[in-house]
């Protein structure tokens, strides 16, 4: 599809973003967050009070430093030159080296805070190291109750209540917004693939964008907000998922039947059965996970319901 339309540059650079995107939030959260926390604590001693608020710190300066080199970037008008930006983020690669390497040199708050820029903790041979030393293994979990199988009656019950509200809200939601729900099951029933891939992309980048925004602290609201808009997006893309389902049902049945009671029949079957897969000891995960996958990546595709999604292979033919 990409060859034919001529966007492979198009899907290199997007590949190439969400990679260093996924890379940066990866580094960000393991050998920044974590580690700075580790290093704060243990080897210089400070609070965890203390460390937060160095953090939070750190947090203000990226965010200001941001906001204005990318207004800079703006006005030079580097944000078009590929090449220069690809030294920028190379240059931004040595840096958080460069600050690796001079972890050992420092010894107080000062000069912790100076070197907020990133980092992982190395000590170095022949030092002394008082207190505590958390390298991130041997963590303990709490224990987590048992998952209820498809043989308990209350798993039944609560499927069944939890068909008939998803129906509910389903119905309403076509009943109301008819189109945006059209536009969603569209993208699922002819786009599948698609959907299912920008779906598992989003909730990859989804997740660590909310990981990573939590551990900022002052984005804590942001990242409750983006949680939300994740839930939602789930929610739409079963609704999605059911009301083809119900439209499928309509097709066999031939019998006229309302747009809003199909999507609350194809919902309410649709949810039992969705909690009796994912129910499947280690295939039902990978099910569900793409269930969910295509749901979402159509909500996302079609943004949140707002637009047709049409390919770039189509909208080429169109012009």
């Amino acid at each position: 599809m990409f060859h034919k339309s001529r966007n492979l540059p198009r899907l290199f650079g997007f590949l190439l973003f969400v990679g260093m995107m996924a890379a940066g939030y990866y580094y960000n959260l393991t050998f920044v967050q974590l580690g700075l926390e580790d290093f704060g604590t243990s080897v210089l001693g400070l609070s965890a009070q203390a460390v937060a608020r160095d953090m939070a710190l750190l947090a203000l300066m990226t965010c200001f430093i941001a906001i204005a080199f990318g207004w800079w970037m703006q006005r030079r008008g580097w944000g078009r030159n590929f090449r220069l930006k690809l030294r920028l983020s190379f240059g931004v690669v040595l840096v958080q080296a460069l600050l690796t390497f001079i972890c050992p040199m420092v010894s107080n708050e000062t000069g912790f805070i100076l070197w907020l820029g990133g980092g992982s903790f190395h000590p170095s041979p022949g030092s002394v190291i008082e207190g505590r030393v958390n390298t991130g293994a041997g963590v303990s979990l709490p224990s987590v109750p048992e998952r209820e199988t498809a043989a308990d009656l209350s798993f039944w019950i609560r499927a069944i209540l939890n068909g008939l509200l998803s129906g509910l809200i389903a119905a309403a939601l076509v009943r109301y917004f008819p189109s945006a729900v059209g536009r969603i099951s569209e993208a699922i029933t002819h786009h599948s693939l698609a959907s299912g891939a920008m779906g598992i992309l989003v909730g990859i980048v989804g997740i660590s964008l909310l990981v990573t925004m939590a551990y900022t602290i002052l984005l804590i609201p942001v990242s409750i907000l983006m949680l939300f808009l994740l839930a939602v997006g789930v929610f739409l893309g079963w609704v999605g998922l059911g009301n083809e389902l119900g439209r499928l049902l309509v097709r066999a049945s031939k019998r006229p039947i309302k747009p809003a009671m199909a999507a609350f029949i194809g919902m309410f079957i649709f949810m039992p059965a969705f909690q009796f897969i994912t129910s499947i000891p280690m295939l039902g995960g990978l099910l569900g996970i793409a269930l969910v996958s295509v749901g979402l990546g159509a909500v996302s595709l079609t943004r949140y319901g707002l637009r047709r999604f049409v390919p770039a292979t189509e909208e080429n033919l169109s012009e």
